[in-house]
């Protein structure tokens, strides 16, 4: 994998890939990624990733019980949440992922602890009821058995074409991303049924979740270095990836960004042409901003 990786200049910013900048709104590599003071984002408990949906972000993650919260993009609480529940038992306790596509509906990954090294489930849910209601009492649509997964699965809509999929990796060291076919899990049933699955390449390394720039056509994966630990962006285009079926061809990688952090990196948020937001399993300061800085 060529790539041209700089040292961190300081604690705030992070090593960089050299490649030529697209002409984009937002900066593209070279770029440095400069992360503000930590923040704590009351009630989500053990935060687990984020979505931006609507103009609101919707941070998940493992309280009393699996709960998704919702926030201004200027990080306010706006006092609704959704409890994971149903009948007032835990539901999805350990909330993986949040993937809303105006066609497709609703899904949420589901990676209960004791689940880790195989399956795991995807849930597929009206959101709109779930945010009017605040649980998952008359929500659930259907369930699937991610059982393609074999550690935890962590849901994310992307485009290949004009075709909408949805791609999920596994945290463990020696992963794959998948990217499976909407139109086949409305109903339920199994990740491994035929023609469900689309696609894959490996990627190598925990990967925590996953987040989609459509006007790049870049798929950007969390991860954590070491198990529990550590704070790493890799970035990839994901129809090169397809085609190579692996991130070590040539041009994959766009940009891989290691922070000096020794904290569970668990969600990446793109707010803005130039701002981010990143978040951890810490239940105090487990928000981080970052600016995008394009390398003069």
């Amino acid at each position: 994998m060529a790539r041209i990786r700089l040292g961190l200049a300081s604690p705030l910013l992070a090593a960089v890939v050299l490649l030529p900048v697209l002409a984009d709104e937002r900066p593209q590599p070279p770029r440095r990624w400069v992360l503000g003071e930590a923040r704590t984002l009351e009630g989500v408990g053990r935060a687990q990733g984020a979505t931006v949906h609507e103009g609101k972000l919707y941070v998940y993650g493992d309280a009393a019980s699996g709960v998704i919260v919702e926030f201004t993009l200027e990080l306010h609480p706006t006092g609704r949440r959704i409890a994971l529940t149903r009948g007032g038992d835990d539901l999805i306790s350990h909330p993986t992922g949040l993937a809303i596509h105006p066609q497709y509906g609703t899904y949420i990954g589901d990676s209960p602890w004791g689940l880790f090294g195989r399956g795991a489930d995807l849930y597929k849910i009206d959101w709109e009821r779930a945010l009017a209601e605040g649980n998952l009492d008359n929500a659930v649509w259907a369930k699937i058995e991610d059982d393609r997964a074999r550690s935890g699965t962590r849901p994310a809509f992307v485009r290949l074409g004009e075709r909408w999929l949805l791609a999920t990796a596994d945290y463990r060291e020696d992963s794959e991303v998948r990217l499976y076919d909407p139109a086949k899990l409305g109903n339920g049933g199994k990740t491994s049924e035929e023609g469900v699955l689309v696609g894959s390449f490996q990627l190598n390394g925990r990967t925590q979740s996953l987040v989609w720039e459509d006007e790049t056509g870049w798929l950007y994966c969390v991860q954590n270095p070491g198990r529990g630990r550590g704070w790493r962006v890799v970035v990839v285009d994901l129809e090169k990836a397809l085609a190579a079926g692996h991130y070590h061809a040539p041009g994959v990688v766009v940009e891989q960004v290691e922070f000096d952090e020794d904290s569970e990196l668990e969600g990446l948020v793109l707010l803005s042409a130039n701002r981010a937001l990143f978040l951890t399993s810490d239940r105090r300061n487990n928000a981080r901003l970052a600016r995008l800085e394009l390398l003069r």
